[in-house]
């Protein structure tokens, strides 16, 4: 017999739907989130959250952990699991580990109930890493302007995108990893751009000390 949901999940739960009808800004901050994989492939499905700040990203991340692994938990087990990952999100703040590392340990709790942080970082470095979760995003989006019939777009150019479609690419975001959109068609072979537009979108990368 399943436990009854304890008032912390609920908050949990309560603070995923809020942050779920936040848009993604272009001095906001984004975090993704999908499946776990177990086995043989399978087809992708995922979705973005978008923050404010880096500090209300971190101050979410523990609740997003109780929410995909405390369904069924105990108060108690749900406690240990918040506290588990706040101790993580400490180190972090406090320099002792990497967002690398972060993530990583972050996924030690959500992957065994089925899910995986896959990326975290500013919107902007949506727009010009060469991480596969922006390469993503750019090539769902000039593959969703070529079925606009927009004219000169390569739907297989992860290059940074011209600054005017900067809002089909934020739009292109609210679908992107629903139902697995962009996230299991084959990336270029090659990670290197091909070449830019003279306006396209520039920014700049890092993270806040």
């Amino acid at each position: 017999m399943k436990n009854k949901p304890q008032h912390l999940f609920l908050e949990a739960e309560r603070l995923v739907r809020k942050q779920s009808e936040f848009e993604p800004a272009s001095d906001g901050w984004g975090l993704f989130t999908e499946q776990a994989h177990f086995g043989e492939p399978e087809e992708r499905h995922g979705f973005f959250l978008w923050f404010d700040s880096f500090g209300s990203l971190l101050n979410f991340l523990p609740y997003h952990s109780l929410f995909w692994t405390c369904s069924d938990s105990t108060e108690k087990e749900i406690r240990s699991t918040r506290s588990e990952a706040e101790g993580l999100i400490n180190d972090f703040r406090k320099s002792r580990s990497s967002q690398k590392d972060l993530l990583f340990r972050l996924n030690n709790i959500l992957v065994p109930s089925g899910m995986e942080l896959v990326w975290m970082g500013r919107f902007s470095e949506l727009l010009f890493s060469m991480e596969e979760i922006p390469r993503r995003t750019r090539l769902f989006c000039r593959r969703t302007l070529v079925d606009m019939e927009e004219p000169g777009i390569d739907p297989l150019n992860d290059s940074p995108l011209p600054a005017r479609y900067l809002p089909t690419f934020i739009e292109c975001l609210g679908d992107f990893g629903l139902e697995g959109q962009g996230l299991n068609t084959p990336l270029p072979l090659s990670a290197e751009y091909p070449g830019t537009d003279a306006d396209s979108i520039s920014t700049t990368p890092g993270i806040p000390e």
